[in-house]
């Protein structure tokens, strides 16, 4: 937790060197965009972003999206993946999946015959490469996990919250694809921490791809502790891949590139009642440039955070503030104030006004085109007794369309069982942002029509009659305009 002592502010020392010619093109749209904002320690280095944009994100808290649709669909919680083009044309964030998805992909993953608890608990740390189109599949993402997964359901072999993760699809096979491992963290950092539980990651890609991270507890670094609101990084020069996942780091090669002190005071400088207590996302802030920090004396690139005290709702970035030329201001895209429900495309938590604060952020430097995610929710996810009545929401249709709802009996006298699924080729740009996975049978047991509002939300009741017991369905659903397939969600009962 963070002390009185994050009020005294450290000095910074401003880098505007040149960047390496022999990076991307992509890198060079970025500094045409921004050049401006590279004026590093000094009020014009306040961090206003303006251009195409799509922030992409998750809340610690359950929140609503700001839609007139009252339905469960616009009901995304803690374990839920969203994105917003603030100051775009979007009326109201895009959920990519919820609670029941992650039932469907893992299963009964710690094998106590429920079907309906959360398998991961939380979405912590997010990440969107450069490369990914916006709206990113899913299957682009990289994320971590709040709670470890069990080692039954799908996977047979839990995924840990120290791990940085994505759903991987080859054309024949799924699973999940492991880009850099808590194992290998622990010994980047030559650390005598045994679990490591990573909460907010991002990969510098324009400046060279050096990994940062945090933690929600306090690990050593080569024997210096760092606390739960510092700042991690792995040179890329550590890093080996293989296949595109870091196969191999170098041992002792982390180090601390900012001390939980240090963030607390930015936080303050921004406005936010009561600083930090622990960072819970990190992005390299897009209208770049860099940094040294004289209390480690380590050059790194300007950054957008977020916290999880609940008071704050927004961003701070790393860059000065105006008012006093210290660093912490809350940052803006396109001239929207990067904190509060609107800035999210939200409007409110589940039970009010608050909701909450980002846990994870990505920022991609294009706006959402083309067809949407699609998500389909129920809550609640188990119900008993029979009968039982489960309201099926879908999000993401094309407005005032149609979408195919599928459905499919699983039978579930045991646990650690889970949904079978089909690989499916994204075939370029055919399925758009689709979920990479089929999951009922083919034929499925049901197939319903439905037409979506004008804001693309539809619901389904769906009755399940008594004797159906040790049962459970496993829903998804098509859009007929964009061939755009979604999450899958599994609803069961006794």
């Amino acid at each position: 937790m963070f002390t009185q002592a994050a009020l005294v502010f450290p000095c910074f020392v401003a880098n505007t060197g040149p960047f390496d010619s022999s990076t991307s093109i992509m890198r060079n749209t970025i500094l045409t965009l921004s050049a401006v904002t590279l004026v590093a320690g000094s009020a014009l280095a306040q961090s206003d972003y303006t251009g195409p944009a799509t922030v992409v994100f998750a809340m610690n808290n359950t929140v609503r999206l700001a839609s007139t649709n009252t339905n469960d669909g616009a009901i995304i919680g803690d374990d839920g993946v969203m994105y917003f083009s603030p100051g775009g044309s979007m009326p109201f964030a895009i959920p990519y999946c919820d609670y029941g998805t992650w039932n469907a992909f893992f299963g009964d993953e710690d094998n106590n015959n429920a079907y309906g608890d959360s398998a991961i608990g939380a979405i912590d740390a997010v990440h969107v490469p450069l490369a990914a189109p916006s709206p990113a599949s899913f299957f682009d993402i990289y994320f971590s996990i709040q709670t470890p997964t069990g080692s039954a359901g799908f996977l047979g072999a839990p995924v840990s919250d120290g791990d940085v993760i994505r759903l991987v699809n080859t054309g024949s096979t799924t699973g999940i694809e492991t880009l850099i491992s808590q194992a290998q963290i622990i010994s980047a950092m030559n650390s005598t921490s045994t679990n490591v539980d990573v909460v907010a990651f991002t990969i510098d890609e324009i400046g060279g791809g050096d990994m940062y991270f945090s933690f929600t507890a306090t690990v050593d670094v080569n024997g210096v502790n760092l606390e739960d609101g510092g700042i991690l990084r792995i040179p890329a020069s550590a890093l080996t891949y293989t296949g595109g996942v870091v196969s191999a780091v170098t041992p002792g090669s982390a180090e601390i590139v900012l001390t939980e002190a240090e963030v607390a005071a930015m936080f303050v400088n921004a406005g936010y009642m009561f600083g930090a207590s622990d960072v819970t996302g990190i992005c390299v802030d897009p209208t770049l440039g860099t940094f040294t920090s004289s209390v480690t004396n380590k050059t790194m690139p300007h950054f957008w955070l977020c916290d999880d005290d609940s008071a704050d709702e927004g961003f701070v970035s790393t860059k000065n503030n105006p008012v006093n030329s210290m660093p912490g201001v809350v940052p803006t895209v396109n001239f929207v104030p990067m904190i509060g429900a609107a800035a999210f495309g939200l409007s409110g938590g589940f039970s009010g006004p608050s909701i909450g604060d980002p846990f994870g952020m990505a920022f991609q430097f294009t706006d959402p085109t083309g067809p949407t995610p699609m998500h389909i929710d129920s809550f609640p996810t188990y119900q008993t007794p029979l009968p039982a009545t489960f309201q099926i929401d879908v999000t993401g249709g094309t407005p005032n369309g149609a979408i195919v709802l599928l459905f499919d009996l699983m039978a579930l006298p045991t646990g650690g069982l889970y949904p079978a699924r089909i690989p499916i080729s994204p075939l370029g740009t055919f399925f758009g942002p689709s979920w990479r996975e089929y999951y009922p049978n083919l034929p499925s047991l049901g197939t319903l029509l439905l037409i979506t509002d004008s804001e693309g939300f539809a619901r389904q009741p769906l009755n399940i009659p008594p004797g159906f017991s040790d049962f459970g369905a496993i829903l998804q659903a098509g859009d007929i305009t964009t061939l755009t397939l979604s999450a899958p969600c599994l609803i069961n009962w006794d």
